[in-house]
């Protein structure tokens, strides 16, 4: 940590993705250290497919977990949030990039309760570029369910763009992208039951609402935007 602090001062500039991460930044710092700038992360176009409007989606009560999967994404914090939600599938979708984790922590837990896995789809693989659409609409909300962790997440933008709303924690930036564009909830924390009570907090928002504030973060967080600002 210290040998990356002493790189980081020995830059020109910095560039980070909001105002909560250049504080978190600048206060690891110290001071004195180089300009920090922000510029947002961009959010691709929608899809070609016409997007399933959050109306029908809402009340199917699917949740998707998309991304690797590695210690700091919280994954078992989220399978064992199951056992506080009534009629609740949730679709697990993405490549094992730490496997000790794995082996230690999330194979026993999908082992060792069946009536978590009877909630559980599972696919520890990469998934194809061709294949996100339909995992994103077939789903409710995509969960985030980060802890120890001080990023920006790419996944969350893909939602944004097949107007999927979000429960996230308030780990690094999601939290803030969530709550400033109103796009779903954040947990306040990674346990299980407060991400279980956002869950059931963001089923019982208004769909219309919600598709609407999703729309409006689209056209807000464009790459344009992003390129714009990054100049």
């Amino acid at each position: 940590l210290e040998f990356r602090r002493v790189l980081f001062r020995s830059c020109d500039g910095l560039i980070v993705h909001t105002e909560g991460l250049k504080r978190t930044l600048s206060d690891w710092l110290g001071s004195p250290h180089p300009p920090i700038a922000v510029t947002p992360h961009g959010t691709w176009n929608r899809p070609a497919s016409n997007p399933i409007p959050l109306s029908t989606r809402l009340p199917q009560r699917r949740l998707l977990f998309f991304g690797t999967i590695r210690r700091n994404k919280g994954v078992e914090q989220l399978i064992k949030a199951l056992q506080f939600l009534a009629d609740i599938h949730l679709t697990i979708a993405g490549e094992i990039t730490d496997p000790s984790y794995f082996a230690s922590t999330i194979s026993p837990l999908l082992k060792n309760s069946s009536a978590i896995a009877r909630k559980l789809t599972c696919s520890f693989a990469h998934i194809p570029e061709t294949c996100i659409p339909s995992l994103f609409m077939d789903s409710s909300a995509l969960i985030l369910p980060y802890h120890d962790f001080f990023s920006q997440s790419g996944v969350l933008f893909d939602a944004i763009a097949h107007r999927t709303p979000i429960v996230t924690t308030a780990y690094g930036a999601p939290g803030e992208i969530v709550a400033r564009h109103c796009i779903g909830t954040v947990a306040a924390s990674s346990k299980p039951s407060d991400l279980a009570q956002s869950i059931k907090q963001l089923l019982s928002l208004d769909p219309t609402a919600l598709d609407a504030h999703l729309d409006l973060a689209a056209d807000n967080l464009t790459w344009g935007h992003t390129a714009a600002a990054t100049l």
